[in-house]
């Protein structure tokens, strides 16, 4: 396969259970895989904001296959089959349902420059405003990089689907479970 699926959890939180049951999944379906165990950064605000900085360090490590980043609290239901053939620089869920609203459990960074170079966007956004929402920050970033002439993919939302939010999208491919409604630190 042309690319590796990475996730990364916290030690001494909740994130170590589930990241269990990710992999158990991905071993089901025999996907290239990557699970990295990371400090605990202060608060989860900060340990999601770890998210490009990981994506950026995994297509290093895994060069030149692309990666595919999955919170660690997700779980593959399905074999992710639109991945065997994806074209772009950088994959996304957008939800509608929301108005419009990106979602960052599962994103495909094609390992090339453009791609990149939208993580080094982010990285610098993130750093400028550290309260905002990684995938806020993320959905800003995209949508400012006309300059890159990025080819942006939409994923289907079955590859992002939040366990009890997206049921009508049918059975999900990547379903997310939120481990940060529980109340993580």
């Amino acid at each position: 396969m042309a690319y590796v699926i990475c996730a990364y959890y916290t030690v001494n939180t909740l994130y170590e259970e589930d990241v269990k049951k990710l992999e158990a999944s991905l071993k089901k379906f025999n996907l290239p895989y990557e699970l990295t165990a990371i400090p605990d950064l202060g608060n989860h605000q900060a340990n999601v904001h770890f998210k490009p900085y990981f994506i950026k360090q995994m297509l290093n490590r895994h060069f030149p296959k692309d990666v595919i980043y999955v919170d660690a609290d997700a779980i593959v239901q399905q074999p992710p089959s639109f991945f065997n053939t994806f074209k772009g620089d950088v994959g996304v869920v957008y939800l509608e349902k929301f108005g419009h609203e990106l979602l960052g459990g599962t994103l495909y960074f094609a390992n090339n420059a453009k791609a990149m170079e939208i993580i080094e966007r982010w990285i610098a956004y993130l750093f400028e405003f550290p309260l905002v929402w990684d995938q806020k920050v993320l959905q800003y970033v995209i949508e400012q990089s006309n300059d890159l002439n990025l080819n942006l993919i939409h994923l289907p939302p079955a590859y992002c689907q939040i366990f009890d939010l997206m049921k009508e999208f049918g059975p999900p491919v990547i379903e997310h479970f939120q481990a940060s409604r529980r109340n993580i630190k």
